[in-house]
C-alpha cells in the first residue's frame, strides 16, 4: 500500500497551501454622523394625509431620495448609498378639502429646492386682506433632482428591531446642503430606463 508521500508524488493533480497567503479583505469602516459629498441617485414621492393629536388634518407630498457618496477624503465611504428620512411639502387646501394649511411647515422643502438648484420665485399674495410677498414652491419631479451634487448631512434614524431581534439604528440623510463645486451626473429617470428596455 502506498504511503502518503508516494500517493502525492504519483498524483497528476497538485495543490499546496502556504500559510499567510490568504488575501485579506478590507475591514468595513462604519460611517459617523457628519457632512459628506455625493449625488442624488434615486427619487420618489407620495402624498400622505393624517390627523394630529389636536384633531387637525394635514396633507403633504413626501419627497424621498437616496444619496450616493462621492469625492470624500475617506475613499472607503465613496459609493455608499444612504436614504433620506423624507422631506415634507405641505399642500394648500382647496374649497371642500378637510385638511388645513401649514405654510410655515414648508421651510425645509423650500431649502431642499434651493439646495438642488431650483429657483423659487417670489410672488405677491393676499393674505387676510393684506398683500405680502411669498415664495412660490414648485412641484419637483424626478428629472429635476437626479444626479444633482449635494452635501448630505448624515445622522442616525429611528431605532428598529430586525428579524433576528437585534436593535439597529440606520444612518440616514437628515437633510442636504448645496455642493457648490460638485458636478452634476447624468442619471436616467425611471421612464428613461423603461424606454431603454428592448421589449
Amino acid at each position: 500500500m502506498e504511503n502518503m508521500n508516494e500517493m502525492f508524488n504519483n498524483s497528476t493533480e497538485n495543490s499546496v497551501y502556504v500559510e499567510g497567503s490568504e488575501e485579506e479583505k478590507p475591514k468595513f469602516v462604519p460611517i459617523e454622523p457628519g457632512e459628506y459629498t455625493g449625488h442624488i441617485k434615486e427619487y420618489s414621492s407620495r402624498v400622505v394625509e393624517w390627523t394630529d393629536k389636536n384633531g387637525d388634518s394635514f396633507k403633504a407630498r413626501v419627497h424621498n431620495y437616496k444619496v450616493e457618496l462621492a469625492d470624500n477624503d475617506n475613499k472607503e465611504f465613496n459609493g455608499r448609498i444612504f436614504r433620506s428620512n423624507g422631506c415634507f411639502q405641505f399642500l394648500e387646501p382647496k374649497e371642500g378639502d378637510k385638511f388645513i394649511s401649514n405654510q410655515s411647515g414648508n421651510k425645509s422643502y423650500l431649502r431642499f429646492c434651493e439646495d438642488v438648484g431650483i429657483d423659487c420665485a417670489e410672488v405677491e399674495r393676499e393674505v387676510d386682506g393684506e398683500t405680502i410677498k411669498v415664495k412660490q414652491l414648485p412641484n419637483i419631479e424626478e428629472k429635476d433632482v437626479l444626479g444633482v451634487p449635494v452635501i448630505a448631512v448624515l445622522n442616525f434614524g429611528k431605532a428598529y428591531e430586525d428579524k433576528n431581534g437585534y436593535t439597529k439604528k440606520p444612518m440616514q440623510v437628515k437633510f442636504i446642503k448645496k455642493w457648490a463645486d460638485g458636478e452634476r451626473l447624468d442619471v436616467k429617470t425611471t421612464k428613461e430606463l423603461e424606454d431603454d428596455i428592448p421589449f
